[in-house]
């Protein structure tokens, strides 16, 4: 099994692809799209107004159901699913609106955290309740004073007998509105950073205004003020980092995750209205720069799906080779969950952008859902660590990594020079961008050494080729491991787009990192890197609008 960040210079072996998914997944997937169809989505605008009331009584309903215990052992009333399933049913019900960041919020942030990390004691008071949704959860990490810097708490907890009291104010808490149940990071005696469990219903426990939020309206955010709140400790004291920044990782992959869901929904919404559409005599959908659009977003929705669902299949095996060390095989594909997170909100956003463009006028109006969902959409950049954080810590992770020799990207890195010297060519432009991905990484080592975590833009450079290359390199081999003409029509607009976002970030870094003869050397190299036979990108567009508009929607053939 290959750790994480070995896309980058491995060959890749199988991976893990929807194709995959078995009978009972699937027969999952559809019991929740049912549940969505039939009870969520029908009072979408009652959610939205916000209906808390209402939106509590469906997420006990899809307790009831079994949905909010798919991942959680079955000794604790789950059903003992694996991580791909997990996936498909965020993704399934990212539909949902604000209902499905409730329902996502609960089931991993705020669930995960005791079902990996709690005590025998916890699990067993706490799990059952979470499954079957007579309690929610929410998770309190981010403060006024500290976001992304979530080691800067300022809420303190002191030794009160077998607990402690919590004083502090967290911000920004999804389901705050009526979770039951937080998990909260405070500082001991304002030293170490630990989590705790508190329940809302005691004294101490107050809760702020809704924030009124440009969208997600049927979600509720509000500030938690704890003031002496009773709080039970989570795991180990002073060890709450591992507990949060590895929750953080799988809820960046299960963000990846809910973003796939919505982008299939936005390009379903966009294709019907193409096809409805009619101006100058046809429909919209008969136009090749409105096919354009369609075959861009299903491509880069291939993308993603190829991305979440392989991700998926590494996390899931890694936790059971890791069995007694939950945070040490949930960071292992850090790297990856926040490529997921990155790749996946801003596709996103541009699925849902192109989704108004096609509705024209109207994609502005509210009443039409695409207008929802962009709102919805922007909030995913930020959330889960901003992407800015996420591009920060991909190559922090890859230098982690090599220096400790879990990953050898410092002799990749040097043999890549050697190759650029003597004039090698690459076997194929994925091969081709990593080696240019290699020369700019090793340059920037070498020239900063330790003071390459002050170059952003240079580490900004580095984490959006591996992002790239992992979601070029995830549709790649999906597409030749299934044969299909369609995703391999797909696969090389994505292998197209990423080497030329790779070649222009190498291109920037090399001109910043050296200068004179040196400088034309590396982009000399650089240049013969990028030598590739032409890609007919027009004709491969019009196969996959043709394939959308045929399905009515995304389709991955």
């Amino acid at each position: 099994m290959p750790g994480g960040g070995a896309f980058l210079i491995e060959e890749p072996g199988e991976i893990f692809t929807p194709e995959r998914l078995t009978a009972e997944q699937r027969q999952m997937a559809e019991a929740a799209r049912d549940y969505l169809e039939r009870e969520v989505r029908p009072h979408l605008d009652a959610i939205e107004s916000p209906d808390f009331a209402l939106t509590v009584r469906l997420v006990k309903q899809a307790g009831e159901l079994g949905m909010l215990g798919a991942e959680l052992p079955a000794e604790y009333g789950g059903l003992g699913l694996d991580m791909a399933t997990g996936a498909l049913l965020t993704e399934t019900m990212a539909p949902g609106g604000g209902f499905a960041l409730t329902v996502g919020a609960h089931t991993g942030i705020g669930t995960l955290p005791i079902a990996f990390f709690g005590s025998a004691a916890q699990k067993g008071k706490w799990l059952p309740l979470l499954a079957s949704g007579e309690k929610i959860a929410a998770y309190a990490l981010t403060e006024p004073t500290s976001g992304s810097d979530a080691l800067a708490a300022r809420t303190v907890a002191t030794a009160d007998g077998d607990g402690y009291r919590l004083t502090g104010t967290k911000q920004f808490i999804t389901n705050s509105g009526f979770a039951d149940v937080f998990v909260v990071y405070a500082k001991i005696d304002g030293a170490r950073f630990s989590a705790f469990i508190v329940e809302r219903d005691q004294p101490g426990v107050a809760l702020g205004p809704e924030e009124q939020k440009m969208g997600l309206h049927g979600s509720s955010t509000r500030q938690l003020r704890l003031d002496g709140a009773r709080g039970e400790l989570l795991g180990e004291a002073g060890r709450g980092h591992v507990i949060a920044f590895n929750i953080l990782n799988i809820g960046r992959f299960k963000l990846g995750a809910g973003c796939l869901g919505s982008a299939k929904h936005a390009l379903a919404l966009a294709t019907a209205y193409a096809a409805e559409r009619v101006q100058f005599g046809k429909p919209i959908a008969s136009y090749g720069l409105i096919q354009g659009k369609l075959a861009d977003m299903n491509t880069r929705i291939f993308a993603l799906e190829s991305m979440v669902y392989r991700t998926a299949a590494l996390i899931e095996a890694q936790l059971a080779a890791g069995a007694a060390d939950k945070a040490a095989a949930i960071a292992e594909y850090a790297l990856e969950c926040s490529a997921n997170k990155v790749y996946g909100s801003e596709g996103l956003d541009f699925v849902v952008d192109e989704a108004v463009q096609i509705h024209g006028g109207n994609g502005f109006i509210r009443g039409y859902e695409v207008e929802r969902l962009y709102r919805d959409a922007r909030i995913n950049r930020i959330f889960e660590g901003s992407n800015e954080i996420n591009r920060l810590l991909i190559p922090d992770q890859l230098l982690r990594r090599a220096m400790s020799g879990r990953l050898g990207l410092l002799p990749a890195a040097e043999a890549a020079q050697r190759e650029a010297a003597a004039g090698t060519v690459p076997a194929s432009p994925l091969a081709a961008a990593k080696k240019a991905f290699l020369l700019e990484a090793g340059a920037a080592a070498m020239k900063f050494g330790e003071g390459l975590a002050e170059q952003q833009e240079l580490l900004g450079i580095a984490a959006d080729a591996a992002i790239e290359l992992y979601a070029a390199e995830s549709a790649l081999v999906r597409a030749g491991q299934t044969g299909s003409a369609l995703q391999g029509a797909m696969a090389a607009l994505v292998q197209e787009a990423a080497c030329a976002r790779v070649e222009a970030g190498a291109r920037d870094a090399m001109t910043f990192l050296y200068d004179g003869d040196a400088r034309l050397t590396a982009l000399g190299a650089l240049r013969r890197l990028s030598r590739r036979e032409p890609v007919p990108t027009i004709a491969l567009r019009r196969d996959v609008a043709s394939a959308v508009l045929a399905a009515g929607g995304y389709t991955a053939g």
